[in-house]
């Protein structure tokens, strides 16, 4: 499948990137396994929210477990918070055990174990997710080193979500994983001045940057702007690994 995700500068396009892409997020949990609703979800990790109010605005009852108090704080009062560190929680913990339908680990490094996996499994009843965003590609950086006289070579920032090989054999001991993919795509735009920037800080990755690269980057980003902005489409890979707690 492949989403296209629009949106004006002025309308804070982080924000509602992240909102439409839980969106889709619910969209491919449904796809793979309808739930009934009311059907409740705990989200680990998931502080700022998004993800579980998408869940509540499709009938079902999430709840969020993260370990920052200020987060879960900020949250509407409609959702259960739970403060706690998921890697600190007993497995045994009976407060946990298949208390919920669904549980949910999006985007962060939450659940960076197997045994924290494990202990997923033992808090659904019903199924476990892991969503994980692979890599994203910025053609504007392939496009600046050209107009440049630089190697274009595949340049992925590093994220902090690279902790989990989709190996199902050795992350869900005994259980059937499968992993479905969702291709992302979204457009962002940028001054002149902020294309170079990105382009120099993401392309050299800390390296020493080349004396007079600097305007020679603002002079090949400004040949690239229209009406004042560098237009750019992102594209996106974003990994579901997810299994039934049941399926053996």
């Amino acid at each position: 499948m492949e989403f296209i995700i629009n949106w004006k500068k002025e309308e804070n396009g982080d924000l509602r990137r992240n909102k439409e892409i839980n969106e889709i997020l619910v969209d491919t949990m449904e796809e793979l396994f309808p739930l009934e609703s009311g059907a409740t979800i705990l989200e680990i990790g998931g502080g700022s929210g998004v993800f579980a109010e998408v869940a509540a605005s499709r009938g079902y009852s999430p709840a969020v477990l993260d370990c920052d108090e200020s987060l879960l704080k900020s949250l509407p009062s409609s959702l259960p918070a739970i403060q706690a560190d998921w890697a600190a929680i007993e497995e045994s913990d009976p407060q946990l055990a298949e208390k919920y339908h669904v549980v949910v680990c999006n985007f962060n490094t939450a659940v960076q174990s197997v045994d924290e996996l494990r202990k997923m499994n033992h808090t659904a009843s019903e199924w476990c997710i892991v969503n994980r965003l692979l890599m994203y590609k910025e053609p504007m950086i392939d496009r600046m080193a050209k107009a440049l006289d630089l190697p274009v070579k595949p340049v992925f920032p590093k994220l902090k979500q690279d902790y989990i090989q989709f190996n199902s054999n050795s992350v869900i001991a005994g259980h059937r994983a499968e992993v479905h993919f969702n291709d992302l795509v979204w457009e962002t735009k940028r001054t002149p001045q902020d294309a170079a920037e990105h382009f120099l800080s993401v392309y050299f990755s800390g390296k020493e940057i080349p004396d007079g690269l600097e305007e020679q980057a603002l002079h090949a980003a400004e040949s690239m702007a229209v009406d004042g902005v560098v237009p750019d489409s992102v594209s996106a890979h974003v990994a579901h690994l997810h299994w039934n707690v049941n399926y053996r």
